[in-house]
Parts: C-alpha cells; sequence; structure tokens
C-alpha cells in the first residue's frame, strides 16, 4: 500500500501545476497571477519615488497584464506618484495612507471594484475640492460640510465604503439611474430618513446606512432584480434574504417575514429600537454581528435555524431567548456574562441537552416553550409567539388564559393571505373559548379560510368579530360550537358558516351541533355557495332568523331552507332582537321612537346592531332602512 502511495505522489510532483498562483517580483513591486494572463499587484513597500506601473509583465517566458492593485501601496512612506497601466479593473485599498502620494495619472474611466476607498488618507485626497470626491466612476469620499441634498452625478458606477461619513446634515442623497454598487456602510451618521435605491443597483454591501439615527425606511425601484423593500426592510427580490433593517426604524417588535431563510451580516447592528424579535421557521443562517449590541429583551429562534456567526454579541439586556430546535446548534457567544440572567425556552424533551451543552448551557435559567392552542396563517403561536403577538396582528391585541383555555381577541386584525387551504385563525384545541372584546376583523385572502374551530368551542363576549374570505370559506366547526352573547357577520365566497361532514362507507356523518344564543350573526356569500352548509341542527335561543322573512333550518337538507323550500343562498340574518320587525331599542313595541333609534344609528350617534336596522336587508344601514 505504501509503494503505491509514494507512486502516486511521484506522479503528482511530475505533472506540472498549472492551477497554482505564480508570484514574483519585478522593480520592487510584487505580482501574484489570478488567472493564466492576468495578474494583480499586492502590498509592496518597497516601491518608492515616481513609479510607473507597466500595461503587462513577463516572467519565466510568459505574459500577464496588470488588471489588479490590492493594497499595492497601503501604508506606504516612500511612493510620490504613480501612473496606472491601462486595462485595470480593481483597485481595493491600493493608495490607502500612502503619506507622500501627491499624483495619480492615467486614472481609468471605468473601474469593476473600487469598493474600499483607493486614495483614503493620502495627499492627493486632501487637494481635491470639497464636495463628493470621485475616483474614476466611484464615488469614495465627501470633503467639506454638505447641508441638505446631496446628489451623485449620473455615470457613477459605485459608491466605496465609507464614502459619506459623520455628516449628520447631509438629509437627503439621491443616487443617481446609473449606480450599480453601494459599499459596506457607504453612509454612516448622516441625516438621511429614507434611501431610495434605482433600478440597476444590483449590489448592496451589509448595513450600507449605519447608525443614521432618523433612517426609517429602504425604497426600490419596481424593476430592480435584487432587491425589494417591505415596510421600509431592505430585502433580496425572493424574499429569503433580509439585508438590511433600517437603523432609526421605530418599534420594538419585529417579525421576520415567512419565507426568509438568512439575515445578512450586521443586518440589525445599528438599530437601537428593537426590544423583540420573532423569526419565522424557515429561517436557517444569520451571519456574522446580525444581531450585535442590541437593547433585546426576547428573541425567538425557528426549529429550522442551524447555522450562524457570533450570536446575541453586546445584547445585554436579554431576558427571553426561544429555541425550537430539539437539538442545540453551535452558537458562538463570545461573552456569556449577559446569559446568566436571561431565562433559555426550548421543547419540554430538549431541557437537558441545552443545559449540557457547552455553550447554550450558560444560560441561567431554563423553561419549557408552551404551545398555545391556535395559529395565525403560518404561525403556531406559543409564549414566544404571544409575546410579539402585537407585531402579528395588524392591530389590536391577543391573549390566552390557560386555566380557562380563553383566547381573547381585543380590537384585533387579522389579515392572512395564501396559495395553501389553510385558515388565517385556527383553533386546534377542544373547549377553547374565544371572547370578543370592540371590534375584532379575521379576512382572508388567496385560497385561505378564515376560521376553523375544534369541538365544543365558543364564541361570546360582548364585542363583535367580522369574518370574511375572499376564494373560500368563512367559518368552519369541526364539532358542536355556540355563539353566545355576541355579534358575528361571516362573509366566504362558497360558504358562509359551515359544519363538519364525514362520508364513508354507507353512512354519513354530521358532526355540528350549533347553538345561537342571544347573538346577532350574518353569513353570506359572494360566490355560488351557501350562506349556512353541513349543520347536523341548527338550536336559536333568545333570538331568531330575521332574513329572508319566513326561512327556517331544515334537517335533512342540513342547512337553512327559504319559504320556497330552497337551499337560501346569498344571505342570512339571525338577530336577537326579534319581538317585531322594525323594534331598533328593543322596547316591544314598533313605533317613532324606532325611527329615532335609527336615524341616530345611521348618523353614528347611538349603537345598533346591523341585523336590527338592516330593514329592507341590502346589506348596509342608511337611509333606505
Amino acid at each position: 500500500m505504501k509503494k503505491y502511495l509514494l507512486l502516486i505522489l511521484l506522479a503528482m510532483l511530475l505533472v506540472p501545476q498549472t492551477g497554482w498562483a505564480v508570484s514574483f517580483t519585478i522593480d520592487n513591486l510584487k505580482y501574484v497571477s489570478i488567472s493564466s494572463d492576468e495578474v494583480k499587484i499586492e502590498q509592496s513597500p518597497s516601491a518608492g519615488g515616481d513609479i510607473v506601473i507597466p500595461n503587462a509583465v513577463t516572467y519565466d517566458g510568459k505574459t500577464y497584464k496588470v488588471t489588479s492593485m490590492e493594497r499595492t501601496f497601503k501604508d506606504n512612506v516612500l511612493v510620490k506618484s504613480v501612473k496606472l497601466p491601462n486595462g485595470l479593473k480593481n483597485m481595493e485599498y491600493t493608495f490607502y495612507n500612502a503619506s507622500k502620494l501627491t499624483s495619480i495619472r492615467n486614472i481609468p474611466a471605468h473601474l469593476e471594484d473600487a469598493v474600499h476607498c483607493p486614495i483614503y488618507g493620502t495627499p492627493f485626497l486632501k487637494n481635491q475640492p470639497d464636495g463628493v470626491v470621485y475616483f474614476s466612476d466611484w464615488a469614495v469620499y465627501v470633503k467639506g460640510k454638505p447641508k441638505g441634498t446631496l446628489t451623485f452625478k449620473e455615470g457613477t458606477y459605485g459608491i466605496s465604503t465609507g464614502t459619506v461619513d459623520n455628516h449628520i446634515n447631509v438629509t437627503e442623497v439621491v443616487l443617481p439611474q446609473s449606480l450599480k454598487v453601494l459599499g459596506f456602510e457607504a453612509f454612516t451618521t448622516i441625516g438621511i430618513t429614507k434611501l431610495e435605491i434605482p433600478a440597476g443597483c444590483t449590489t448592496i454591501g451589509g448595513n450600507v446606512a449605519r447608525e443614521c439615527p432618523f433612517f426609517t425606511e429602504y425604497i426600490v425601484a419596481e424593476s430592480n432584480p435584487n432587491y425589494t423593500a417591505v415596510d421600509g426592510v431592505l430585502y433580496s427580490k425572493d424574499m429569503k434574504t433580509l439585508e438590511n433593517y433600517p437603523s432609526g426604524k421605530p418599534g420594538e417588535i419585529f417579525v421576520c417575514p415567512s419565507g426568509v431563510e438568512k439575515v445578512r451580516t450586521c443586518a440589525f447592528l445599528s438599530n437601537q429600537r428593537l426590544k423583540h424579535i420573532y423569526f419565522q421557521e424557515g429561517l436557517k443562517d444569520i451571519e456574522m454581528n446580525a444581531l450585535q449590541d442590541q437593547p433585546l429583551e426576547s428573541v425567538s429562534f425557528p426549529s429550522s435555524f442551524t447555522k450562524s456567526g457570533l450570536l446575541l454579541y453586546g445584547c445585554n439586556k436579554l431576558k427571553a431567548v426561544y429555541c425550537h430546535a430539539t437539538t442545540p446548534l453551535i452558537g458562538h457567544f463570545p461573552s456569556y456574562e449577559y446569559l446568566t440572567e436571561a431565562t433559555l425556552y426550548v421543547p419540554a424533551e430538549a431541557i437537558d441537552a441545552y443545559k449540557n451543552d457547552k455553550d447554550w448551557g450558560k444560560f441561567g435559567h431554563f423553561a419549557a416553550i408552551e404551545n398555545l392552542p391556535f395559529s395565525i396563517g403560518n404561525i403556531d403561536v406559543d409564549n414566544a409567539a404571544l409575546n410579539v403577538i402585537s407585531a402579528i396582528l395588524d392591530g389590536g391585541n391577543i391573549t390566552y388564559d390557560k386555566d380557562t383555555k380563553t383566547i381573547t381577541l381585543d380590537n384585533a386584525v387579522i389579515n392572512c393571505s395564501g396559495s395553501t387551504n389553510k385558515y388565517a385563525f385556527y383553533v386546534n384545541s377542544d373547549g377553547v373559548k374565544v371572547n370578543l372584546v370592540g371590534d375584532n376583523t379575521i379576512s382572508a385572502s388567496g385560497a385561505t379560510s378564515g376560521m376553523f374551530l375544534y369541538d365544543n368551542a365558543v364564541i361570546t363576549g360582548k364585542g363583535k368579530l367580522t369574518v370574511t374570505s375572499a376564494h373560500a370559506k368563512g367559518v368552519y366547526f369541526r364539532g358542536p360550537a355556540t355563539i353566545s352573547g355576541c355579534t358575528l357577520d361571516v362573509t366566504g365566497y362558497t360558504r358562509g358558516i359551515v359544519g363538519s361532514y364525514v362520508d364513508i362507507p354507507s353512512k354519513e356523518i354530521w358532526g355540528t351541533d350549533l347553538t345561537i344564543d342571544n347573538a346577532s350573526v350574518t353569513t353570506q356569500v359572494t360566490g355560488n355557495g351557501y350562506p349556512t352548509y353541513s349543520l347536523n341542527s341548527l338550536t336559536l335561543k333568545n333570538c331568531g332568523i330575521v332574513y329572508p322573512a319566513g326561512a327556517a333550518f331544515d334537517a335533512e337538507k342540513h342547512q337553512i331552507i327559504g319559504t320556497d323550500g330552497n337551499e337560501v343562498t346569498g344571505k342570512i340574518v339571525i338577530s336577537n332582537s326579534t319581538a317585531a320587525t322594525g323594534d331598533i331599542n328593543a322596547d316591544g313595541q314598533v313605533n317613532v321612537t324606532d325611527v329615532t333609534a335609527l336615524i341616530n344609528r345611521v348618523l353614528g350617534t347611538a349603537s345598533y346592531s346591523d341585523a336590527v336596522c338592516d330593514l329592507n336587508g341590502d346589506g348596509v344601514v342608511n337611509v333606505s332602512d
């Protein structure tokens, strides 16, 4: 075996290694090959005086074009002037802090890469006039004390790292349509409130607007192929990468959108307002320092999260961290001091694994993640999600009392869209009560249905709930259910209020016995369908069907039928004020006081249910009633 290994090694030594980089020095300039016919010039501290860089060099019988200069004269104290070669493409830190450099000739009209200012710290830069300093077609520095609007000229290809630094009086930046590249931290500590990214800008470095205290939103041209902005936050076009969160964006809670798989380096670094971040399932990678130096009190990582750089560095206000993975990922914590007072929440079965992990075990307290019996769209709500529920909602609040199994919707607004058959609000446990406070709304678009409730559900309270599904079902009851004392308005496309139905061989089963007790319920469809469907029974207490007149529940057809014997389509109104049609104020009489009550309702000075006031059944309470 050793004989064969020796033969292989000898063969490798005899074969020319053309793939290896070739390095050599000519006239104190250090060249390194970057392709078969190109070289770059690396740092060459011995080169000095007046230098002419050749367009090409020959070494060992082979000629190479000079196309790149990286750190060539960085910190050089000898070079005074340089003539650049034709065909130069890349210049990174080329003359950085070259303290004697006063002249650069033959600067190329275009550079592919000058993302790090080639002339920073040189007399050559110092001698440039105030304003935006350009090198080739790159903006590399801003001199003087600009105020107000700073405009970059058309023809600018890139803006280098740190170009606009500590100019707080610059309140607006105008980027040219020609721009292709924005360097890492191109803008630092300036007074902008927004940054408009043109269509052609296809490369944006990390933390591009660092420590800009008033910066609240990115705006991206719709035709930009690589980037987009949602609610002011910068994402990749496919929404799989969160690129940057504006440093001055208000709000203490951020829920990362579903579908984001990666968070870019330094994405949240400059923001000092966020206290709670919730990452949804699908997130895999959080890059280096993405959450560094944040005033975070809580952060939630999904079970899909598997890769991280330095994690939570400098987040010394942490109170709770939620990790949904059952196996601890490799966590890089540069300091553990701030973890000793925080609680780490993990799946109950994984507590010991986290306690025994060399990194995660440094947390001071451990507890189990508590799964709650409902979900909102794609989010299965647990104590981590409940902690940020106000950001998951589009208004209002939701609380949960586990002792009474009560979900309270307090002026909650839920908007959900999707292409799959799911529900905007899904209750997944038996015997849950939904308590309504104020005016609540559940809206579903796409293929999404409105609301699902498990067996023995109760909808109650003194408030109102409006459920709308644009293309599917409104409210689905899996088993027995009660609607009590509240107002429920349901609009579906194919079905309004739906009960469970199972068709097994030789037997059909309807599983929903629905009781409506002293409640006002309106259910309707906007497409071809039925406002009630597949109910085993319907019991009305202290209320009755007021529209269509004479309609009643048919136990054989399992839905409400009209006086003609056919299933009701369109709309059904059930009211808890049924003593007489038109008895708006529910005093047992229909008289002039009801006219006054209706007028006050139309004017908005009195509150009576839509079901009672919509006398002509057109779906609108107005003067026609």
